[in-house]
């Protein structure tokens, strides 16, 4: 069939269509014949609708039929087509505004070289030094690094500009207004990495030692001696996540993805020919990882001088009976911040006050007691023993006898070096001198109560001088003989809490069968069997404290963070003790009401007062989305520039700070095993790198410690309200 025969079958309105109606003369014919461009106006009848189109302008067909752009025309009469409109152009805020800038770094953030840690980059500055390829340096340091490291400040250094080009002759780049050589370009940089590169240690926190020995900066210290280290040898670092770690995630996301995707079935296929979709598995829901509350400890006191009160404290506790240290004093040591001292109430001090001065004094004389020491130190010894008893309790006079007794001891070993070979002295007698007095305490001067200079009148002074003779104490016979004693005791107290288990099984399989031939059921007597199980086993993990070889805290995070946990008070290992060899429910209900209060009130243990109820944690707190935000409470929005304190006396709390420390470390463990025992502590100084990321196996020992140390709690408190 042609062509013309299929267009006369067309309806006749689709060829209506199509017609065009000229209009008769008009004024505006002469208008486009003049060459003028006004447009034509467009009128729709009501009866064409919208393919009837009529012009006003009645040259419009002569010119569509003479002009071969008749489309062009059409377009052009027609309505206005909608396209696309251009994006509006970015406001100039929107322009300046950093790519990785967020609600928190409204700034953008960058990686300290020093700290590795996230910071604002308005607090930051980059190396202007380029080396001979014209490659800029890719160092920058945050403010408080400069300042604190290397006694720099970044306001001076962007307002000198470049006025020491002149000296300067290093090459730097222009145009940032500033010219700044970093300590890595002048090979002064004193970070973990750097130091390594070179084989030296680690800094640790250097910079509070600089600050007590009078130095501006730890880059100072570091000028005179290059191996200096700070007493704080945990310092916290950034978190590295682990390759495997990533490479685990990696291959979840793309197995997740991999069950999403389902496969399209073509149009042609039947349902015969295609099995059954399996319904796609929904990925494994993600645990919200817990937001502990972070409690500020009131004591402005650094890592290595709380440890030097903590290994006091446990010592005294674990060998009090060999030091001869009465009961109520050693009740002080539970206290964070002394309250019996004199002058301990002064807010002025600069020393966190301690002990009272009769429990520094039996301290003392029981640890000279123990220490051995050679037969010509053995007459010196006593002679300071006999005037330590006479002072009275008067620090200065303490310290006068102490002092002789070291200062007779390197008479000692000075003359005997030209005659011997063994010139050093006892080392039960070598211990530093005390912390200097604090400025607002008065100084009064009497004729036996100054020693070499020096004024004692805190006992928070003579901290190093006990923790010193602590030390010694330790590798003396005594305590030797007294820990294998405590191995033996150990087993005892063992033997009978398996004994007090078998005796309550029996107990119970007895009740079990009376309730059978009663044809009774008790659901009370089961729960009170298992909860009297439980009871014998917590009481042997708080007596076994008794007997413990050592103490050190429990580990550190990935953070960098160290955790402690202090062992439960002497009233408290008696009782444990007590039911062991008495039966869960033993001793009459008279002595139990008489007998003191063990666990400490809700409103101590809230304001973390006493080292035996809360996880102490040193380092920087996280961030605020890492953490529960106490309102009303300390400022939540600033974040701490130095290293605290932290405590947790909630056993929920507790809790929740185990899985914090699991979740953000990538680990799994079960932290609350019925049954299970402790894992060793991880002590850091063993390490060979203080700074160096804990093993896995280290963290997963840290969070189980943690979930038992909340389960005894939680046991601890319950016990007492019962």
């Amino acid at each position: 069939m042609s062509t013309a025969g299929k267009d006369n079958r067309k309806p006749i309105f689709r060829r209506l269509s199509q017609v065009y109606v000229e209009i008769p003369p008009s004024p505006l014919h002469t208008a486009r014949k003049n060459g003028s461009k006004q447009s034509a106006s467009l009128i729709v009848t009501s009866g064409h609708k919208e393919n009837a189109l009529l012009y006003s302008d009645g040259s419009h067909m002569s010119s569509a039929s003479t002009s071969p752009k008749k489309r062009k025309m059409d377009c052009d009469i027609s309505q206005p087509s909608a396209k696309k409109q251009k994006p509006a152009p970015l406001q100039a805020a929107e322009l300046e505004k950093p790519v990785n800038s967020s609600e928190e770094y409204p700034n953008g953030f960058f990686y300290c070289h020093q700290c590795n840690r996230k910071r604002d980059t308005a607090a930051c500055i980059r190396c202007t030094v380029v080396d001979v390829k014209d490659r800029r340096c890719a160092a920058k340091y945050c403010k408080a690094c400069l300042k604190n490291r290397y006694g720099l400040s970044l306001d001076d250094i962007k307002t000198q500009g470049g006025a020491e080009s002149a000296k300067n002759q290093t090459k730097h780049i222009a145009g940032e207004g500033y010219l700044f050589k970093c300590p890595r370009c002048d090979d002064a940089c004193n970070c973990v990495k750097c130091r390594k590169a070179k084989g030296l240690e680690p800094t640790g926190n250097l910079t509070l030692a600089a600050r007590q020995s009078g130095a501006n900066s730890a880059a100072e210290v570091l000028r005179a001696d290059i191996k200096a280290t700070g007493p704080m040898r945990s310092k916290s670092t950034s978190v590295k996540v682990d390759m495997k770690t990533k490479a685990a995630r990696k291959s979840t996301s793309a197995l997740s993805s991999e069950k999403r995707v389902t496969p399209r079935t073509t149009p042609k296929q039947t349902s015969s020919s295609v099995p059954p979709k399996k319904k796609a598995e929904a990925p494994p829901k993600v645990k919200p990882v817990p937001k502990p509350t972070w409690s500020c400890i009131d004591i402005p006191l650094s890592l290595s001088e709380v440890e030097e009160r903590i290994h006091i404290r446990e010592f005294a506790l674990r060998f009090g009976s060999l030091l001869d240290i009465p009961r109520p004093q050693l009740e002080e040591l539970e206290e964070i911040r002394g309250s019996r001292g004199r002058g301990s109430e002064d807010d002025d001090d600069d020393l966190v006050p301690w002990v009272s001065e009769p429990c520094v004094k039996s301290l003392i004389l029981g640890l000279l007691q123990v220490l051995d020491v050679d037969r010509e130190a053995e007459k010196p010894l006593k002679t300071a023993i006999k005037h330590i008893r006479d002072s009275g309790g008067n620090l200065n006079k303490i310290w006068s006898a102490l002092s002789a007794l070291r200062d007779h001891c390197h008479d000692l070993s000075s003359s005997s070096s030209t005659s011997s070979a063994s010139p050093e002295p006892p080392s039960g007698l070598i211990f530093p001198d005390p912390l200097p007095p604090p400025s607002s305490a008065p100084v009064i001067r009497t004729r036996s109560g100054i020693s070499a200079g020096l004024t004692v009148v805190r006992t928070a002074q003579l901290v190093p001088v006990i923790a010193a003779l602590v030390d010694a104490a330790v590798e003396s016979e005594d305590v030797r003989t007294e820990l294998d004693t405590g191995v033996r005791e150990a087993k005892e107290q063992a033997k009978e809490a398996r004994e007090a288990s078998r005796v309550e099984n029996e107990r119970y399989e007895k009740e079990k069968e009376d309730n059978k031939a009663k044809e009774k059921k008790d659901k009370l007597a089961v729960e009170n069997h298992k909860r009297v199980l439980s009871d014998i086993e917590d009481a042997l993990k708080v007596s076994s404290y008794a007997y413990i070889p050592r103490v050190c805290p429990l580990g550190r995070d990935t953070d960098g963070r160290v955790y402690w946990a202090l062992s439960p008070g002497i009233n408290e290992r008696e009782a444990a003790a007590e039911m062991l060899s008495m039966g869960p429910n033993g001793g009459s209900s008279r002595s139990r009401r008489n007998r003191k209060r063990l666990v400490a009130p809700p409103d101590e243990r809230s304001a973390l007062k006493k080292w035996s109820w809360f996880i102490a944690v040193w380092g920087m707190r996280p961030p605020v989305e890492d953490r529960a935000v106490v309102r009303g409470g300390d400022s939540d929005d600033e974040e701490e520039e130095e290293e605290q304190w932290w405590g947790f006396w909630d056993p929920e709390e507790i809790t929740k700070l185990a899985a914090w420390v699991s979740a953000k470390s990538g680990i799994d463990v079960e932290t609350s095993t019925p049954g299970s025992r402790a894992s060793t502590p991880v002590d850091p100084d063993s390490e060979d790198e203080a700074d160096a990321r804990p093993t896995k196996e280290q963290t997963k020992a840290l969070v189980k410690d943690l979930g038992q140390y909340a389960a005894l709690l939680r046991w601890r408190v319950k016990r007492e309200d019962e």
